[in-house]
């Protein structure tokens, strides 16, 4: 009669899955670091908002094409660099 893996049994699944979720962790740290680098170098402006409309990531195009340094874009909020009609459209 069977009643099931054994206990060592169990623990090299354990195993098994420990290192599966290790292996996709560090492919999902791999991508993110890919994807960020493009959007470091591509011209185009590409930048992040929370709800409330504040900057919360951007690519150095963002600046140039707005004309702020860095340290002035991060948490600008969307109704500084846009027409009052925009800003209105954009609620």
């Amino acid at each position: 009669m069977n009643t099931g893996p054994t206990r060592e049994d169990l623990l090299k699944r354990v195993a098994e899955l420990e290192e599966e979720i290790r292996r996709l962790e560090s492919a999902s740290s791999e991508h993110a670091e890919k994807h960020r680098q493009v959007l470091q170098r591509i011209e185009e402006g590409y930048y992040e908002l929370d709800l409330k409309g504040n900057i919360v990531s951007f690519n150095p195009a963002v600046g140039a094409l707005l004309g702020y340094a860095p340290h002035e874009l991060a948490g600008m909020n969307y109704r500084n660099y846009t027409t009052t009609d925009t800003a209105r459209r954009m609620k």
